[in-house]
């Protein structure tokens, strides 16, 4: 059991994301440069860490 465990984060590299590429966008909402840990998809809005957490709030 406690190998199982040892070895479950080491395949995904810890669980760290300090290395996860980002994406430089332009927030749909307000206007502001950010980046984001994921590739943004065509047709869908970009929101920076401050306007996703106000509507993560409501």
């Amino acid at each position: 059991r406690d190998a199982r465990r040892a070895n479950f984060g080491g395949a995904r590299g810890g669980g760290g994301g300090g290395d996860r590429q980002r994406y430089d966008i332009v927030c749909d909402q307000c206007g502001k440069a950010d980046s984001v840990p994921f590739k943004p998809s065509s047709g869908r809005p970009v929101l920076c860490s401050e306007c996703f957490s106000a509507s993560r709030a409501h």
